[in-house]
């Protein structure tokens, strides 16, 4: 058999090795987020790593396991290396490669399958995309294969001790975030609260470009512990926290400001959104929602989605000397549903100008400024074009006429709340493609 080393992005296959980017069930195959199935085998020169060193849940929400890579899967061999792979990663050399400088996972060896090449990179990007809870594998590969048999040779940054040790950090860090929520909420109020944990407490990992900068910034641990991240990490965290909450999501992969990019799907009830964490910072007020829960059309205005892996040829997906892999999808749904929009369901709004909505943005300002971490404040604010013209509702609220969001603010001021809003640090940023405007406001 002729060997061949492959580098491949573990997560979704791209072009280039865990690039980063930024703005300005099947029961036992998924165990790491199933209670229960403690390592049994024991491999010469092996160390099992025990899977309920994650053994994160939340104390009102079940859990859901991840399989739409799984399920995409077009060959019973394929999924028969899938479940490999589950296996091989918790199987981690007691020595470091010598070459390499990392550790070999247990090798998979699969009689009787003849996998390509191109397949078994659809086949590890199904497996991370269902499994954010495993971090600690290198973006490289070896394999051979002939028409007896197939074998796959992944690595590991992580002996399988510091494995054991950092996912038993990442499950308490997940598991203190998910029982922050509050019983009886709805999967939206779920996704949000998540959201705003995520983007509030990681920051975007500047400077880092690939795994050889740092290879957690491309991980959910990166994202949840680490807190410094890239896009790649920012929806790994995601998908994790949303699974332990019971809410179904995937990464998707594609373009953005014309660099690799990653952000995720999210299914709430039977209708699926795209969420953007990563370009949800920002710079004013910490955490906007311009990315939260879009249809495809509205996330396709500055998002290029990559095809599925199955409307691209072998050749494609695997490069070649000339022509590096092409990124591709193994999971894309239809996004067109508008329900559960941010500023559909949590935005104020404005269908007047008069006292009913006066009051409505004066609630919605103390609400901003009661929950403010820093000095500035931001009141998402939709205008219901039914009865208000756009342009006319802005005018109207801030530049003339009747100036309906500084007489709300003298009217804040004079109540003796214990602060005060400065009337002459008041900014906004237009969103004209929901309809909608984020009020800017100072606290003192």
């Amino acid at each position: 058999m002729k060997k061949r080393i492959v580098a491949i992005l573990l997560i979704f296959a791209a072009v280039a090795s865990f690039s980063a980017c930024k703005n300005i069930t099947p029961g036992d195959i998924f165990p790491s987020l199933v209670p229960g199935g403690s390592t049994q085998k024991e491999y010469k020169g092996y160390y099992g790593v025990e899977r309920e060193s994650y053994d994160a849940q939340s104390p009102y929400y079940s859990g859901k396991s991840l399989g739409y890579g799984y399920n995409d899967l077009t060959s019973e061999d394929m999924k028969t290396c899938y479940n490999r792979i589950d296996e091989s990663v918790y199987y981690i050399s007691d020595d470091k490669d010598e070459d390499k400088g990392i550790y070999k996972t247990l090798k998979i060896e699969l009689d009787g399958i003849k996998l390509t090449e191109a397949q078994l990179r659809v086949i590890i990007s199904a497996y991370f995309g269902d499994n954010p809870q495993v971090f600690w594998i290198d973006n490289n590969f070896e394999y051979a294969s002939t028409d007896q048999k197939t074998v796959l040779q992944l690595y590991s940054f992580l002996s399988g001790r510091e494995v054991e040790v950092y996912l038993g950090t990442l499950s308490d860090k997940v598991e203190s975030i998910v029982s922050s929520l509050p019983q009886g909420l709805d999967e939206y109020t779920r996704e949000l609260m998540l959201h705003d944990a995520l983007v509030d407490g990681c920051d975007y990992a500047d400077g880092v470009e690939s795994i050889e900068d740092d290879y957690k910034a491309f991980t959910s641990y990166g994202a949840l512990v680490s807190n410094s991240a890239v896009c790649e990490g920012y929806s790994r965290g995601f998908q994790l926290l949303l699974s332990e909450v019971g809410i179904e999501s995937y990464c998707v992969l594609g373009v953005g400001s014309e660099e690799l990019h990653m952000w995720n799907c999210v299914l709430l009830g039977s209708d699926w959104y795209y969420t953007d964490t990563t370009w949800d910072e920002d710079d004013e007020a910490s955490i906007c929602y311009d990315y939260f829960n879009l249809t495809t059309e509205q996330i396709e205005r500055d998002h290029l989605i990559n095809p599925l892996y199955s409307e691209i040829s072998d050749e494609e997906i695997c490069g070649n000397s000339i022509t590096p892999p092409k990124s591709f999808n193994i999971f894309v749904p239809d996004c067109d549903e508008t329900e559960y929009n941010y500023f559909s369901q949590s935005a104020v709004v404005i269908d007047g100008i008069g006292l009913d909505n006066s009051e409505k943005l004066s609630n919605a300002i103390i609400a901003a400024a009661e929950r403010a971490e820093s000095e500035y404040a931001c009141i998402p604010v939709a205008i219901d074009t039914y009865y208000l013209g756009y342009e006319y509702a802005l005018d109207n609220l801030f530049y003339g006429g009747e100036y309906m969001v500084f007489d709300c603010i003298d009217d804040i001021n004079s109540r003796g709340l214990g602060f005060t809003i400065d009337r002459n640090d008041v900014s906004i940023r237009r969103l004209e493609d929901f309809s909608a405007v984020y009020i800017y406001i100072s606290i003192e």
